[in-house]
Parts: C-alpha cells; structure tokens; sequence
C-alpha cells in the first residue's frame, strides 16, 4: 500500500505492496552557462575601471525603478517554477481542501479534446453499486464452495440490493455489495460497509466466461476474517480507494466517500483544478498547475508509478513477485532499454486521454518501427522485420488470477 498518498493497481481486486515516488533525476544537472569550479568569466580580461563599475551600477537601480513604476515584466514566466515542474500525488486531503477540486465539467468547457478521459476505464475504476449496473452480475445463478471452511458463497440481487450470501455450520451471513473496484474490463472485486466496517467480498465477477469466483487473495482456504470475506485495516480501505479515486477526503479517522471523487479522472493525475481556472480567468502569468508535457521522462515511474508500481519498492525475488511483474507496468518497463537508453515513457505509447484497448494491434507495432528503423542499432528486428514486434517482445502472460486473464509485459526485450 501506498504510505496513504499513493495509488494501487486493483482491477479484479488485486492490491498490490507500498509505493514511492522515484525521485527524478534532472535536478542535479549543471546548466549550460555556468562555469566550471573554480573558474571566472572575467578570468583573463582587463580590470574594469571601478568609476566605470559604479556607473553601470547606478543606471542598472534607475533601470530596475523606471520598470516597476512602469508595469514592465507583467509576461514573464511563472512565478512558482517549483509548482509548474512538480509531480501531483494522490493523498487523502482533509475537508477543508476539499473545496479546491472542482470535477470533470470544470475542465471539459476549455480541454474538450481531452474530455474522452471522462468515458475510460481509468475514469470508471471504482463505482457505486447500483441496481442499473450491477445487478445483472449478481442475477447469475452461482454457488462457490470452499470445502476447507466448509462455506457456500451466493451471489444475489434482492430487495434492490447486489448482496453476496455465505452459508456454512454456523448460519447464514450476507452482505450488500456498496462500492465495485475494477473497471469491468476484466471483473470486479466488490466492498461491503455492512456493520460499518469495509470488508472485500470473498468472490469476484469476471468478465471471461461472465462468471463468479473467488477474490485473488482470498482463495479456498484463505481464512478471511469473517464469513462474507476480508474485514480491512484503515490503512489497507485507504491504499484500496486511493488508486481508484481522483481525490480522497477523510472524515475523523475515517473516509468521506461522498464528498470524495470515485474514478480517477482530470484532477487524479493533473491535480486540484480551482486555482488553474482561477487563473486562467484573469489571465495570470503563472496558470497554476503542473505542466506534464515538459516531464515526459518523468511520468511513468513518478505519475504512473504511483499505482501502476515503481521499482524502487518491488522485490521480485519475493515468492509470486516474478509472475505478477505484468501486473506492474512501470517496473516492468523501467528494466527494458527502450525505457533505459531510448527515452520510451508510457505515454509514447499511450495517450493518457483514452483507453489502451481504443489503440490498434497494428498501431502499436507502428510505434516500434517508428524507432527501430534505419541503420543498425535502430535498424527493423533481423528476426522478423515485418512482423509481430509487441507480441514477440511484450508478450501476454497469465499472471495466475481466476479465469487466467492476460497482462502485456511491459519488460521489452526478447523473450
């Protein structure tokens, strides 16, 4: 889990370990004008009369007075560089901050180009349960069972309500489905408040054969800790909705889900937007928000690594690590040279705006030629120079979930 600020990746109901930020690394660069240690520009030349230095002095203040009394300089670049070049993070914000996020509709009237964001998976990652939606996945007849509890799980809708059914020698339990985390891509791993506490149903819906079966992590004899599935921790319930959600607002020691924003969405990735339109609005100098297109190399380990994992915290010798590495997109990425020594960021690929699955097999193998073509090194693969380029070197695997959904692996080499 992230430290509270950082999202996880969770589609079926996966959650994944800690992550950090990876620093980047252009601060330590020297700029081009300065000289080296040690050294002068003035080294060398003839010593400047010191009248004449004093003069030059004097004119520079009378410059510098007749331009403040005159409004000279009212273009110049922002006035808060630190916040045009940082990275947003999602963490959980008290009440009073909540005020500075102002939703999707306050950036579609000027972005309308990127208002298809609004219609992604991304945006749709964590759902209210309703009946319009959901109910149809829970109107499947199935019955799982777990012979090492001895407990049959049933899914229902009744009364309105999406509820999963847990029957064994004790009794009967059931809990009503409130929140659904996934974009129904591949399932959904649905969350009970049922009593008051937030507990992650013990099975799943997955969309390959349309099917229920049990939560990755909650498998046959998994010992949840309680009948209907896995009672979770504070800090476990806020990892699990801050990758889900564009902002986060707490409540006491607990979670405000209504005046938070589920899905992740404009303000997720670009940060609160209510300064930037106020901005915008009297047409400051200083627009207010982070500037993602000049951190191009920064965003898939500092942005998307936020939830999609960055490698500073991943032990892939851990038991299990390996197998979910295509999972873990931007560690997966960050071993390949292409990421390495040919700058290749997650959105050369991917427009940030629009789904994966919208770009074309044959688009993305375009992509690739577009840079291994020429003379060696980038000349085409000797391999197969017209062929297949992502499923030879970004191959799918199963990453072990029920009903073996695939992940591309984003470690591209040859496999």
């Amino acid at each position: 889990m992230k430290q509270i600020s950082a999202r996880r990746p969770s589609d079926a109901g996966q959650v994944a370990a800690a992550d950090e930020v990876h620093p980047g690394g252009a601060q330590n660069r020297r700029a081009a004008d300065q000289p080296p240690p040690g050294t002068s520009r003035t080294s060398g030349r003839q010593a400047v009369p010191s009248l004449f230095v004093a003069m030059m002095a004097c004119l520079g203040i009378l410059v510098v007075m007749v331009a403040s009394l005159t409004g000279c300089g009212q273009s110049q670049a922002p006035s808060s560089p630190a916040q045009a070049s940082a990275i947003p993070t999602v963490r959980v914000i008290p009440p009073s901050e909540r005020g500075e996020y102002l939703g999707n509709s306050a950036c579609v009237t000027c972005h309308p180009k990127q208002a298809a964001q609004t219609q992604t998976r991304h945006a749709r990652t964590l759902q209210q349960v309703t009946a319009d939606v959901h109910a149809k996945y829970f109107s499947i007849p199935a019955r799982l069972l777990d012979p090492l509890e001895e407990l049959t799980f049933h899914p229902q809708f009744k009364g309105g309500r999406c509820v999963i059914q847990a029957t064994g020698p004790q009794g009967t339990s059931e809990a009503a489905a409130d929140y659904a985390f996934g974009s129904g891509a591949i399932g959904y791993t649905f969350l009970s408040y049922a009593g008051g506490r937030p507990t992650e149903l013990r099975i799943s819906h997955y969309v390959n054969g349309s099917r229920w079966e049990f939560t990755p992590g909650q498998r046959m004899g998994g010992q949840s800790n309680s009948p209907v599935g896995q009672v979770l921790s504070p800090n476990h319930e806020r990892t699990c909705f801050a990758c889900h959600s564009t902002v986060l607002v707490s409540r006491g020691a607990g979670l405000d889900l209504q005046q938070s924003i589920a899905g992740v969405s404009c303000e997720g990735c670009h940060g609160p937007g209510r300064s930037h339109v106020e901005a915008v609005r009297i047409r400051a100098p200083d627009h207010r928000m982070a500037r993602l297109s000049t951190m191009r190399e920064r965003l898939s380990l500092e942005l998307c690594g936020q939830c999609h994992r960055a490698p500073d915290n991943v032990d892939l010798h851990a038991p299990g690590m390996a197998v979910q590495l295509p999972r873990m997109q931007s560690v997966a990425l960050s071993y390949s040279a292409c990421f390495k020594k040919g700058g290749l960021t997650c959105v050369t690929c991917h427009n940030p705006h629009g789904d994966a699955a919208s770009v074309t097999h044959t688009e993305y193998n375009a992509k690739c030629v577009s840079c291994h073509s020429g003379p060696a090194p980038q000349r085409p693969c000797p391999v197969q120079p017209q062929g297949d380029c992502v499923n030879c070197h970004m191959p799918s695997q199963d990453v072990g979930m029920p009903t073996s959904p695939r992940f591309r692996n984003h470690w591209i080499r040859a496999w």
